[in-house]
C-alpha cells in the first residue's frame, strides 16, 4: 500500500475522531392542554343567572293524572276491528241472505261471525247497490241497517258477531252484571244491563247528585253503594256508556286543586307566611281558604312540623303569582328588633371541612348578631366589645364557639355546622356560608428536569511495542495494559523502525453532552402541600463510638440514617379566583457516589436543589436554571519508575485531563382543575401521551413483543367509547 493511501486513511480517521457525538434530543413534553383564559367575566355572568341560594325553596308536589277531555254527545254503537281501512264498493242483486252476510262481513270487512241455523234456511234475496265508495265503518252500519230491515239482529260474543233473528233478540240472554269502569263488549241491543263503577277520588253521594241532574231519564237508575264508595247503574247500554264516561270525568280532584306547589320559607314560619299571603291575595280579590272544606279558588295548608306551606290553585299562572308574593314576603327584616327566642339551625357542609368554615366565620359572628338585632341603647359610635372566640382544633366530635346570644357547633363526624341564634342572624350568616361552601380547586404541577453535562477529556501518550520482546517480564507488566487505550475515537499513528521496534503515538480527545430528562407530575388541592419522591434511600453513617468492654476487643457503635436520593418535588399551590396560581416549590435532584473526601464508610451525596416562590397563570410556564457545578480531574498512568523520570518520563506514561460542568434546568407548568370534567380531560390527555419507545440497542436484544405494550393497552381500551 502506498504512502499516499496510508496518509489518506489516517486523515479520515483523524477527522472522524474530532467529530463530537450528536447530543441527545432534549424533548420537552408537550402541554397537556392550552393555557386557560381568564374566566372571571364568565363566572360573574353565570353567577347572575343562578338563583340566589338563600331564597325560598319551591318544590313541585305529586299530581293526580287528570282527564282533560270533555264528555258529551251520543255514544255510538260498538264498532269491531276491520281487516283494513281502504274504501269499499258493493253492488249485489238477488243475493240470498246468508250469502249476503258472508260477502259483506266476511269477504269485504274481514270480521269473524256466526249465523244461527234458523237464518241459514232463509230464502230472502237481498239487493244492494251503492254508487260511491264507502269506508268500512259506513259499510258496516249500512249492512246492519239492511239486516235489521230483514229481521236480523247482531249479538256480540267476545270478538265474534252472531247473527240471530230479531224476534229472539230481546230474550236471548238475561241482563248482565258488569263490574269495572271499562264496559266490556256487549250485544248491540236495548236489553238492560247492570254496571258497578268504583270511585277513586270523590264520594258516591256527590256523583249521584251530579248524575241525577244530568240524566233526567227513567231508563237510567242510579244506586249508591257507600260501603264500597261505588255507583251501581241500571239501564240500556247506550245510557250506561254515557254515564260511565261522565263519572270518569267527574271522579278526579276538584278544579281548584289541579295545580299545587310546596313552599319552604327561610326567614318566616309557615303559619306567619300563610297569614300574610292570605291577607295580600284577598286584598287583590282572590278567594283564599285555609282548608279543603272551605270554599275558594286558592287553598293554603301550612305544615308546622316541617315548616312548609302547600298551596293549591286551579291555574298555573295563579301558582306563579303566589310564588312572586312569597319571594317578596319571605325576606329578612333587620329594622325591627323582634324579641323572639333563639332557634337551632343545621347546615351540612358539602364541599369542604366544617371546622375550617367555623374558624373563618367565628370572628364575624359578633358583627352578624349586632347587624341582625341592633341595640338601640348603645351609642352609635361604640363598637361591640364582645371579643371574638376562635375555634380551636379538637380531637372530639364537635367544637363549640359561644358568644352572646349565639352558639356555633362543629360536628366533625357529620361534617356539619349547628348554629343557635335568632332567625335574623341566621339570615345574614347563611348567604356567606353557602358561598364559602365550594369545592376547592385542584392543581396539576408538571416539572420537567433537564441535566446538561459537558465533559472535556484528553489523553496523550506513547505505547512501545517490540517484536518478540516481553517487557512485562522485567517491568512487571505489559506496556499495552498501562498505556493508551486503543479505541475508535482519537488519533492513532504507528511508526515502524526497520520492522524491529514500533512506537504507537496516540492522542485521545472526546467531548460528550448528556441530557437527563425527568418529568414528575403531582396533583394537589389548593392550599395544601404535596411531595413526590422517586429515588433510593441511601444509608449514611451519622456517628461512631467505641464501647470498651472487659475483653481486649472494643465494639464500634455506628448510627445509621437513611437519606432519600433521586428526584424529590414538594409543592404548595394557592389558586386565586382568576385562575392565577401562587406556587411554593422545592425541587431536589441528588444521587449517591463513592466517598472520596473522608475515611467514613458512607457514600457522598451530590445534591442540586431549587426552592422558590412564584406566581403563574393556568397553563403558563416558567424556566428555572443556572445551577452549574464544575469538576476538574487530572492524572497519569504508565510504566512504574520510568514514567517519573523528568523530561523522558512522558514517553512511558499517559496523562489524562477531565473537566465536567453540570447544569440543572427546571421547567414548571401548573394546570388548574376546577371540576371533575377537567380532571377527566387532563387524565385522557396524559393517557394519549403515553408511548412505548425503545432504542436501537434494546431492539437488538429484546424481542419486539415485549410486555410494555400490554401494560398500556388497557388504558387505551378504557378510553375507547
Amino acid at each position: 500500500m502506498s504512502k499516499n493511501a496510508l496518509l489518506f486513511i489516517y486523515t479520515v480517521i483523524f477527522l472522524s475522531a474530532c467529530v463530537l457525538p450528536p447530543a441527545q434530543d432534549m424533548r420537552i413534553p408537550t402541554p397537556l392542554r392550552a393555557p386557560a383564559v381568564n374566566y372571571s367575566n364568565a363566572t360573574q355572568v353565570e353567577e347572575k343567572k343562578e338563583e340566589p341560594r338563600d331564597t325560598t325553596h319551591f318544590q313541585d308536589t305529586p299530581r293526580y293524572p287528570l282527564t282533560l277531555s270533555s264528555v258529551g254527545g251520543e255514544v255510538k254503537d260498538y264498532i269491531p276491528t276491520f281487516a283494513h281501512n281502504q274504501p269499499l264498493q258493493i253492488s249485489v242483486e238477488a243475493l240470498p241472505l246468508p250469502a249476503f252476510i258472508n260477502e259483506v262481513y266476511g269477504n269485504l270487512l274481514g270480521v269473524s261471525f256466526e249465523i244461527e241455523a234458523s237464518l241459514q234456511a232463509k230464502k230472502d234475496l237481498v239487493t244492494l247497490r251503492v254508487v260511491d265508495s264507502q269506508t268500512p265503518i259506513q259499510l258496516y252500519k249500512l249492512a246492519n241497517q239492511v239486516l235489521e230491515n230483514y229481521g236480523v239482529a247482531i249479538v256480540l260474543q267476545g270478538d265474534m258477531l252472531r247473527f240471530v233473528p230479531s224476534a229472539n233478540n230481546t230474550n236471548i240472554v238475561p241482563p248482565l252484571l258488569v263490574t269495572g269502569t271499562t264496559l266490556p263488549n256487549v250485544p248491540i241491543s236495548h236489553r238492560p244491563i247492570f254496571q258497578v263503577v268504583p270511585l277513586k277520588v270523590v264520594r258516591n253521594t256527590q256523583v249521584a247528585g251530579w248524575l241525577r241532574q244530568i240524566y233526567n231519564n227513567p231508563k237510567l237508575q242510579m244506586i249508591e253503594d257507600p260501603e264500597r264508595n261505588a255507583m251501581v247503574l241500571l239501564g240500556t247500554p247506550e245510557l250506561i256508556r254515557s254515564a260511565v264516561d261522565i263519572i270518569g270525568f267527574l271522579d278526579q280532584p276538584f278544579m281548584r286543586s289541579r295545580h299545587s306547589v310546596r313552599i319552604e320559607p327561610v326567614f318566616l314560619s309557615a303559619e306567619e307566611l300563610t297569614t300574610q299571603l292570605t291577607s295580600v291575595l284577598a286584598s287583590e280579590g282572590f278567594a283564599v281558604s285555609g282548608g279543603a272544606s272551605s270554599g275558594g279558588s286558592i287553598i293554603m295548608f301550612p305544615l308546622k312540623a316541617s315548616n312548609a306551606l302547600i298551596t293549591f290553585a286551579n291555574d298555573a299562572s295563579v301558582i306563579e303569582h303566589v310564588k312572586q308574593w312569597v319571594k317578596t314576603l319571605d325576606a329578612p327584616n333587620s329594622t325591627i328588633n323582634k324579641k323572639v327566642g333563639d332557634s337551632l339551625y343545621f347546615y351540612p357542609v358539602q364541599n369542604t371541612q366544617a371546622e375550617n368554615l367555623a374558624k373563618v366565620l367565628t370572628p364575624l359572628l359578633d358583627g352578624v348578631v349586632a347587624a341582625a338585632t341592633p341595640n338601640t341603647n348603645r351609642p352609635a359610635n361604640v363598637p361591640n366589645t364582645t371579643p371574638p372566640t376562635n375555634v380551636s382544633p379538637s380531637t372530639t366530635t364537635s367544637t363549640t364557639t359561644t358568644t352572646t346570644s349565639r352558639k356555633l357547633v362543629v360536628d366533625t363526624n357529620r361534617n356539619a355546622l349547628l348554629y343557635q341564634g335568632s332567625s335574623e342572624s341566621w339570615a345574614y350568616l347563611l348567604p356567606i356560608l353557602k358561598q364559602m361552601d365550594q369545592p376547592p380547586k385542584l392543581t396539576l404541577i408538571e416539572v420537567t428536569l433537564a441535566e446538561v453535562t459537558l465533559t472535556d477529556q484528553e489523553q496523550f501518550g506513547i505505547e512501545w511495542l517490540a517484536k518478540g520482546i516481553d517487557l512485562g517480564s522485567t517491568l512487571g507488566g505489559t506496556l499495552s495494559t498501562i498505556a493508551l487505550s486503543t479505541s475508535n475515537s482519537g488519533l492513532t499513528y504507528t511508526i515502524d523502525n526497520a520492522g524491529q521496534t514500533r512506537a504507537l503515538l496516540g492522542a485521545f480527545a472526546s467531548n460528550s453532552r448528556v441530557s437527563l430528562l425527568s418529568s414528575p407530575r403531582i396533583m394537589v388541592k389548593s392550599g395544601e402541600s404535596a411531595t413526590i419522591n422517586v429515588g433510593t434511600e441511601v444509608p449514611i453513617v451519622t456517628s461512631q463510638s467505641s464501647d470498651s468492654s472487659q475483653q481486649s476487643d472494643s465494639t464500634i457503635l455506628q448510627q445509621i440514617q437513611y437519606r432519600n436520593t433521586g428526584v424529590i418535588l414538594t409543592v404548595k399551590p394557592i389558586v386565586h379566583a382568576g385562575n392565577r396560581i401562587d406556587l411554593d416549590i422545592n425541587q431536589e435532584v441528588s444521587n449517591a457516589s463513592t466517598n472520596e473526601f473522608s475515611g467514613i464508610d458512607s457514600p457522598s451525596i451530590f445534591n442540586r436543589s431549587i426552592a422558590t416562590k412564584l406566581t403563574l397563570n393556568d397553563g403558563g410556564s416558567v424556566l428555572l436554571g443556572g445551577l452549574i457545578s464544575s469538576n476538574s480531574d487530572t492524572g497519569d498512568s504508565g510504566v512504574p519508575i520510568l514514567k517519573d523520570i523528568p523530561i523522558i518520563g512522558s514517553l512511558f506514561k499517559t496523562e489524562s485531563s477531565n473537566k465536567t460542568r453540570t447544569e440543572l434546568i427546571a421547567i414548571i407548568v401548573p394546570y388548574v382543575i376546577s371540576n371533575d370534567a377537567e380532571a377527566q380531560e387532563i387524565t385522557q390527555s396524559f393517557r394519549e401521551r403515553l408511548t412505548v419507545e425503545t432504542t436501537d440497542t434494546v431492539s437488538s436484544t429484546v424481542p419486539t413483543a415485549t410486555v410494555i405494550p400490554n401494560i398500556i393497552q388497557p388504558l387505551k381500551q378504557q378510553t375507547t367509547p
